[in-house]
């Protein structure tokens, strides 16, 4: 009890300075997380192109004079009837439907995409293109690999696996640019969503695609699926995906590392100064029990007990961002970050040094000197 007295005392005495501290390792616990979230978002998207998407093949965008000859039904198969195209996939159907009582968010992929599209799996397997019946992976809901759910009115689904949360990514061939890399064909999802196996073709409307070259087709046939892909709108080939994705992530670290970096080397410095001073101011008080036969360890906790345990607030604030609102790390409210509770490792590993600074230098003031000492360095 005395010393929860002692520490109280100690707060109250330097409140200002040590929510100033607080505030600062808040500010730097939060641009960590968000600059983690981005990076994932950055890499977990090539990634996903580079393990599944096949090499020989390229990502088209229709231009938009002529978005809408390529919208009508069954637009696509202008491209798969060329001897060139060995298949085509673009965005997969969505709608949305009740489950257990919440909304979940329903995408049926063709045979097409799930073969190139494999999120990452925490439990279970990812969807069978060769499937018999109904399957579905799932994230947000509370089912387990082997249980039904009801998608619609009529139809069930077997779950056969759920999706790591932290990295939920749908596919959504909607963007493209001077500059396209793999992030323009993947977007973030929270809540609960479902995948399911479509039965037949999806319809390709309101999409980009990506085309697949039948590998055993000849130069002119490529060459001529090329030309007329180039007449109807732009396309990037993998290879080009990739190696964008790559120095675009280059160009991003360039860009955004420097700020956090910068700002949680201020944070840092300043937490440990103001601990510097708190600790000195405090030093002629301390000095006193000390003499009075307080230990050292002791009179090092009074003041380094309660710097560690708030230089926690950071960590906890921050994962409860994580887990109760991911969007507040997205950039100008766009879903530019992959947010999972694994994003706040790198704030505990920071909040590990912090603390353990914070705990170390009382014991440069206390090391080297007896109590009487201390205290006349402190009347």
């Amino acid at each position: 009890m005395k010393t929860l007295l002692l520490w109280r005392s100690f707060l109250k005495n330097n409140f200002i300075p040590v929510m100033i501290a607080i505030a600062l390792l808040t500010v730097a616990s939060y641009l960590i997380v968000g600059f983690y979230g981005r990076y994932k978002f950055q890499s977990y998207a090539r990634d996903t192109v580079a393990a599944g998407f096949d090499p020989n093949g390229v990502y088209f965008a229709p231009e938009a004079e002529k978005f809408k000859y390529f919208t009508e039904d069954a637009a696509y198969k202008p491209i798969l009837s060329h001897k060139a195209c060995a298949s085509i996939f673009g965005n997969a159907e969505s709608h949305y439907a009740v489950v257990d009582g919440a909304e979940v968010h329903v995408y049926r992929t063709g045979r097409e995409l799930l073969r190139s599209f494999t999120p990452v799996i925490a439990e279970g397997r990812w969807l069978s293109p060769s499937a018999e019946s109904t399957e579905a992976v799932v994230s947000g809901i509370n089912c387990k690999p082997g249980e039904r759910i009801t998608l619609s009115p009529g139809e069930e689904a077997t779950v056969v696996g759920v999706i790591d949360p932290e990295k939920l990514i749908v596919p959504r061939f909607n963007s493209y640019g001077g500059k396209t890399d793999c992030s323009y064909l993947f977007s973030p999802a929270s809540g609960a969503v479902a995948f399911v196996t479509s039965k037949e073709q999806p319809d390709l409307q309101f999409s980009n695609y990506y085309v697949v070259f039948d590998k055993n087709a000849g130069e002119e046939d490529i060459a001529a699926l090329e030309e007329f892909l180039s007449e109807n709108g732009s396309f990037t080939r993998y290879a080009e995906l990739i190696e964008n994705s790559n120095e675009n992530v280059r160009d991003w670290l360039s860009r955004a590392l420097p700020l956090p970096l910068f700002l949680t080397a201020v944070a840092t410095l300043t937490v440990i100064c103001i601990s510097i001073v708190v600790i000195k101011r405090g030093m002629n008080e301390y000095s006193k029990y000390y003499i009075i036969g307080c230990t050292r360890a002791k009179a090092v906790s009074i003041s380094a007990a309660p710097l560690v345990l708030l230089s926690v607030i950071p960590l906890v604030f921050n994962l409860v961002c994580v887990l109760a609102a991911p969007t507040i790390y997205y950039t100008a409210g766009k879903a530019t970050a992959i947010i999972g509770v694994n994003c706040v490792v790198p704030v505990a590993i920071y909040t590990v040094f912090v603390a353990s600074i914070l705990f170390i230098t009382p014991f440069a003031f206390y090391a080297k000197s007896s109590p009487l000492e201390i205290y006349r360095r402190n009347l």
